[in-house]
């Protein structure tokens, strides 16, 4: 082979090398990072921004207010009530209570109130593509207790088209489950300094509570952004 010849290989192999290698680490290809992602901008603890979904509770706002050291965020509807109370520490996101309230029938509503045994993680702040997480502890209803494991796993980029309009979405999948027999599946897609724009989740029960969750359609949950608001 002569010397233009290995020249002409050379070059080619080299442009082939740089072509695999930029098609690696293509900035825009976010699926393709490898890198650990900046979850906060993903979860803002803005307290001016207000929220309003389409659910099957019906219209649900959203607000955050500050209290002490903790973050309290709150949907309501007519139906439905919720308001978590979280705290960031050591750059995850925990929760530390969990007050709730549906109203079941006519005149009837179920109530509960959580608390847990050291703060449960929900979300730590910096995450890689396909990265999980776990939490495992106890679950205080009321006077009742439960061994409550919660994983999430960051899945990746989705875009949501919705009321709201259309966004490029980190996907985060969720399972809790309880040693009582409840099992909750849920994903969240959520938008850079926005929140959660959609909200799906899936609700299982043993015994006669799994049978009226069923009964009363909320074993099938689900939340779509359909106005931003800014206070």
């Amino acid at each position: 082979m002569n010397s233009f010849k290995i020249f002409l290989l050379s070059i080619s192999i080299a442009a082939f090398t740089l072509i695999i290698y930029a098609e690696k680490n293509n900035p825009n290809d976010k699926n393709n990072t490898v890198e650990k992602i900046s979850i906060a901008k993903y979860f803002p603890l803005n307290e001016s921004i207000v929220l309003q979904y389409n659910s099957n509770f019906g219209k649900t706002n959203y607000t955050l207010i500050k209290s002490g050291e903790d973050y309290i965020q709150k949907y309501k509807s007519d139906d439905f009530f919720s308001a978590q109370s979280i705290k960031l520490i050591d750059n995850s996101i925990f929760l530390t209570s969990m007050e709730q309230e549906v109203d079941v029938l006519l005149f009837i509503s179920h109530g509960i109130f959580v608390t847990y045994n050291e703060p449960a993680l929900l979300l730590p702040l910096n995450l890689e593509i396909g990265e999980e997480w776990n939490w495992k502890g106890i679950e205080y209803i009321d006077e009742r207790t439960d061994t409550v494991t919660i994983s999430g796993k960051l899945t990746g980029f989705e875009v949501i088209d919705c009321e709201a309009g259309k966004f490029n979405c980190l996907r985060f999948d969720y399972e809790i489950s309880k040693a009582s027999g409840k099992l909750t599946r849920f994903t969240e897609w959520r938008e850079e300094n926005i929140g959660i724009v959609k909200l799906t989740a899936e609700v299982s029960q043993k015994g006669f509570a799994g049978m009226m969750i069923s009964l009363l359609g909320y074993d099938d949950i689900f939340f779509e952004l359909e106005k931003i608001n800014i206070l």
